[in-house]
C-alpha cells in the first residue's frame, strides 16, 4: 500500500519537483520520466551502487538516465560498458537501442565509428567493451566523470577496479563523479560482485517478496559508507507486461535461473551437482546424489545454509 500511494505522487510530480529528488536534468525527464525505483537508484550520491538483482527491472535505462545527468556540463565525459559489441547492440532493445531513444530527444548525435553521443553542450557519452581481460589497456589514456558496467557480473573484478583510476575531475567542475552497474546473479563474476555489494540482510530482503510485489520504497543497502546495493524487479518495471513476463520466467527457467533471474536471488548457488545452496528458512532440493565435500565446505564459508535432500 506505502508502495503504491509512492508511485502515484510520482506519477503527479512536475519536471522541476522530480528534478529535486533525482539529479537527473529536466530535459531528461521530458523525454522518459524515471519509475520510481530508478528514481531512487538516481538518487545518490555514493561513490559506487549496484542497481538490479532480477529481470525486467529497468536496469539498463537507469544506467542510461544517470549518466545523461551530466550532459548539460561542457566537458562532460562519461562511458557506458558491456562485456561485448554484441551484447551492446544485438536486437531492438539493446543499450545502442535504448540511448537513440533516450539522447536523440535530448539533441544527442551519434558517430558510430566512435561508438560516441555528443550534445550541444560539447559533453559526451561513449559505449566502450572488454571482451579480452587486457582490454582494460584500451582505455588507459582516457578520463571519463563518470562509468556504468551493464551486466556487471560479466566482468573480472580486476577489469571493473581499473576503471576507478580513469575517473578524474577539475576542481570546479559540477558533476558528482561515481561508478553505477546494473546486473542479475549469475555468470562469470557472481562471487565477487555477491562479495562487493549484497549484504546477508539484503538477501533475506529480496527472499521474502513475491513475484508481483514491487520493492518497498526506500529498500537501499550499504555494504560500505560510499557503496550502495538497490534490488530491482519486475514489478518495479511498469512499463513491462509484468504478468506476462513472470510467467514466463516462472514456467521456462531451471529452478537455478529462476529463482535468479525471477526473485533476484543472489544465494542460490549451483554446485557440481546443480544443488541449490539457500536460506536456513527455505528449503533446498539438490539433486540426488552425494555432495562432494568440496562444494559443501565452499557454501557453509558463505553462509550458514541447510541443505535438505530431495524425495
Amino acid at each position: 500500500m506505502q508502495a503504491n500511494r509512492l508511485r502515484k505522487l510520482l506519477e503527479t510530480m512536475t519536471d522541476e519537483e522530480l528534478g529535486k529528488l533525482s539529479p537527473l536534468s529536466a530535459s531528461a525527464t521530458k523525454v522518459r520520466r524515471p519509475h520510481p525505483r530508478q528514481a531512487e537508484f538516481l538518487a545518490l550520491h555514493c561513490e559506487e551502487a549496484l542497481y538490479g538483482g532480477a529481470a525486467g527491472g529497468g536496469k539498463t535505462e537507469a544506467l542510461l538516465m544517470w549518466l545523461a545527468q551530466g550532459i548539460e556540463v561542457p566537458g562532460y565525459s562519461a562511458i557506458f560498458f558491456r562485456r561485448t559489441y554484441a551484447q551492446l547492440s544485438k536486437s531492438n532493445d539493446s543499450p545502442l537501442t535504448k540511448a537513440f531513444d533516450l539522447f536523440r530527444p535530448l539533441g544527442g548525435k551519434y558517430k558510430a565509428s566512435e561508438y560516441r553521443w555528443t550534445f550541444p553542450s560539447g559533453a559526451s557519452i561513449e559505449f566502450g567493451h572488454m571482451q579480452y581481460e587486457l582490454s582494460v589497456m584500451d582505455y588507459q589514456g582516457p578520463a571519463y566523470h563518470r562509468i556504468a558496467f551493464d551486466e556487471l557480473t560479466q566482468f573480472s573484478e580486476e577489469q571493473y577496479r581499473y576503471l576507478f583510476s580513469r575517473m578524474r575531475k577539475r576542481t570546479d567542475f559540477p558533476i558528482k563523479m561515481g561508478v553505477r552497474a546494473a546486473s542479475n546473479p549469475g555468470g562469470p563474476g557472481h562471487g565477487w560482485v555477491r562479495q562487493r555489494f549484497i549484504t546477508r540482510e539484503a538477501e533475506r530482503s529480496v527472499q521474502s517478496l513475491g513475484a508481483y510485489q514491487p520493492s518497498p520504497p526506500g529498500l537501499i543497502f550499504w555494504p560500505a559508507p560510499d557503496r550502495a546495493f538497490v534490488p530491482a524487479r519486475v514489478a518495479d518495471n511498469p512499463s513491462l507486461d509484468i504478468e506476462d513476463y513472470v510467467a514466463r520466467l516462472r514456467t521456462k527457467l531451471s529452478p537455478v535461473l529462476r529463482q535468479r533471474l525471477l526473485n533476484g536471488d543472489w544465494s542460490v548457488v549451483p554446485g557440481q551437482n546443480s544443488f541449490l545452496f539457500k536460506h536456513s528458512c527455505e528449503t533446498v532440493l539438490p539433486r540426488p546424489g552425494v555432495i562432494p565435500d568440496e562444494v559443501l565446505e565452499n557454501a557453509k564459508l558463505q553462509c550458514p545454509y541447510l541443505f535438505v535432500p530431495q524425495r
